[in-house]
């Protein structure tokens, strides 16, 4: 491959608008737009495309392969991405389509130890209401029993590497008499979103608005989701891995508003128009942590919420019209509408003066992004003279970007190369990196106490989003330092090889949504270090860091999460408050021998929930390691421990925490 500076070089922007040449699909409903949408997926894709090939021809022969810096297979399995994000914008009008929308290539598939980057999909309208995708009424291939996506994000069964696809302010129609017709067939790993999204089906048939089917999708984040019609308008299968559901509208479904089966999900302020349960949950191996389910228009036959097996912890249950308010399938069914907290299985305290009851800490929503095409009212960051040849020194023109007054900020396509922590002024209030990648030199990669973005003090909220990291980043710094008094929003956001987030200053607020970071065991950051902030966390994926998630004495709400490795995933102390609504521990059943297995949550004289469930990369009924701590519990100098093999089992080698509470009697509700 090339390594020259003319191989990172921007070609196209970054925001493709769908009517514009070469593409020109028809906003006004008249033609059909289905072969245009294919091969902009398929061009916004090709990039990535040819790294995996490239790295696939290394491992078969590495001698005959010629590799740039940007492959390091002993490293990784495929090179780091440079750059080369598409968003497909759609402004308002509607786009007829009479095919599944997604990539061509019938190969693109997961194969061992060769995880190439099946990811990066991104779809964006201008308004979710006047936006609109519409597959033609009664159309080939969506009939009865063919569970046909009008969208779908991946092909083949499963991956590992499908990262931060998004789907934005759109509305998916399926028309009518397409009963075989599923919305958004979505997958993702590590980090991936539908927000403010409306799936309607034209006559209310069709097997599902928006859905997960596919194995091994982990991190999606569902939010502000409307669903009209139906038989189900969200529904989740398989065991692996996790997903997060918030502020999710449900009406006129035929089967369950909800549907879940074996997975693990959090859910958050759902909302069901109904005959037939708002919530349905089966498998064995499912967990789901709801809280805020308002069920209206039920059936008396019915109940509101129907759960099978696996493990429910419900809390803020309304409902009005049903039967019960929740039907179980181990015959604890519960009559009464309003249900203020119910757990399927007895809850954990380790200490007999705790509250049983979940922390129940207040609820905030991040500020919501803009409508509308993102570069109105933005400035580019090539105004300022940036390279993004990922081997230029853009630290200058960075700063003179951040440092112009202007509040509104984006890069354009391109790997940009830092070589010094970066100071976010008060005069910026919108940081969109549009998926750009960054490349760490020194002296910024060997500072293991610098943030590459210092977050200064001010009075407006700041926004930061769109970041995805490769190995290029790699080294002791984090990417944010958050150094002044400012509330700020992290949204869509993963670095592959790097701490993500410490403050110096306490007292601010955090909004978390869609974010992730590896940080590797052998570094001493930690992932995510809170001191006395107020943080509000919606899908947050730590992985691999010794500690992943530091709560030093503030508030930490946490809807959905994935954590990795044998590592203490998060440690609450000095009087901070935890509240943990689901999500995976995975891999927490490791042993090295000469190794030492490490408390999975710490509670150090604090206040701390959870409700959760475990997983693993393979099953491992051979274990023969030491007794692992699931929660560590630490108060007045006495330290007790709740155990992997006290609690109910999650398929034959896991686990679930129904629920674990810990509270301080100060800090009780």
């Amino acid at each position: 491959m090339n390594n020259s500076k003319q191989a990172f070089k921007p070609a196209t922007p970054v925001v493709v608008d769908m009517t514009l040449p070469p593409y020109a699909c028809d906003p006004t409903g008249r033609k059909d737009c289905s072969a245009a949408i294919c091969r902009a997926i398929d061009d916004a894709m090709e990039h990535d495309r040819m790294l995996a090939h490239v790295a696939r021809a290394a491992m078969a022969e590495p001698a005959a392969v010629a590799l740039s810096p940007e492959c390091n297979p002993g490293r990784m399995t495929v090179p780091p991405k440079v750059g080369h994000a598409t968003i497909l914008y759609f402004p308002a009008g509607t786009y007829r389509v009479s095919r599944t929308l997604g990539y061509s290539w019938s190969d693109h598939l997961n194969q061992p130890n060769n995880d190439h980057l099946a990811r990066m999909i991104h779809f964006l309208g201008e308004d979710r209401d006047r936006s609109i995708i519409r597959l033609d009424d009664h159309c080939p291939g969506f009939g009865a029993g063919e569970d046909r996506p009008v969208i779908e994000i991946l092909r083949g069964l499963k991956s590992a590497v499908a990262m931060q696809n998004s789907i934005e302010q759109l509305t998916v129609d399926t028309g009518s008499r397409n009963p075989g017709a599923v919305g958004i067939d979505f997958y993702c790993n590590n980090t991936g979103v539908v927000r403010d999204v409306t799936v309607r089906s034209g006559d209310g048939a069709g097997r599902a608005g928006l859905a997960i089917l596919k194995w091994n999708s982990s991190c999606a984040l569902f939010q502000r989701v409307k669903v009209t019609g139906f038989e189900v308008g969200v529904e989740i299968r398989h065991h692996r891995l996790n997903t997060v559901l918030s502020e999710i509208e449900v009406s006129g479904q035929s089967r369950a508003g909800v549907f879940i089966e074996n997975h693990i999900v959090s859910l958050e302020g759902l909302q069901s128009h109904n005959t037939v349960p708002a919530l349905w949950i089966t498998g064995s191996a499912a967990h789901v942590a709801a809280v805020g389910v308002m069920a209206m228009g039920g059936d008396p036959a019915m109940p509101a919420v129907k759960t099978e097996t696996g493990v429910l912890f419900l809390r803020d249950l309304r409902a009005e019209g049903y039967g019960r308010g929740i039907q179980h399938g181990g015959g604890f069914d519960v009559d009464s509408l309003t249900v203020p907290e119910w757990v399927s299985h007895l809850p954990n305290r380790l200490f007999s003066d705790s509250l049983r009851g979940s922390l129940c800490l207040p609820i905030e929503h991040a500020p919501r992004p803009r409508k509308g095409h993102p570069d109105a009212d933005s400035v580019c960051l090539s105004s300022f003279g940036v390279k993004g040849d990922g081997v230029s020194d853009d630290s200058e023109a960075i700063q003179a970007a951040l440092d112009s007054g202007e509040p509104r900020l984006h890069f354009p396509r391109g790997c940009f190369h830092i070589t010094r922590p970066l100071r976010i002024p008060a005069s910026v209030e919108h940081l969109d990196f549009r998926f750009a990648d960054l490349s760490a030199g020194a002296p910024l990669n060997t500072m293991e106490d610098a943030g590459a973005l210092i977050i200064v003090a001010g009075d407006r909220p700041l926004v930061i989003e769109r970041i995805f990291t490769q190995a290029a980043f790699m080294g002791l710094h984090r990417l944010l330092d958050h150094a002044g008094l400012r509330t700020l929003v992290l949204r869509d956001i993963q670095t592959q090889d790097n701490a993500l987030y410490r403050n110096t200053v306490p007292g601010s607020k955090v909004y978390i949504e869609n974010c992730a970071c590896r940080t590797y065991p052998g570094e001493k950051l930690i992932g995510l270090a809170f001191t006395g902030q107020r943080v509000w966390a919606r899908q947050l994926d730590p992985v691999h860091a010794r500690t992943q998630v530091l709560n030093d004495g503030g508030d930490l709400w946490v809807l959905g999460f994935l954590t990795e490795d044998n590592s203490i995933c998060f440690h609450t102390r000095n009087g901070g408050r935890t509240e943990i609504l689901g999500g995976t521990f995975s891999s927490v059943r490791q042993y090295h021998p000469g190794g030492h297995n490490v408390p999975t949550v710490i509670n150090d004289e604090s206040s701390v929930s959870v409700t959760a469930a475990t997983t693993d990369w393979k099953a491992n009924h051979s274990y023969h390691g030491p007794v692992q701590v699931m929660v560590r519990e630490i108060r007045g100098g006495v330290t007790r421990d709740l155990v992997w093999e006290v609690l109910p089992a999650r398929e034959p080698h896991l686990v679930f925490i129904p629920l674990y509470s810990g509270q301080v009697a100060s800090q009780t509700r």
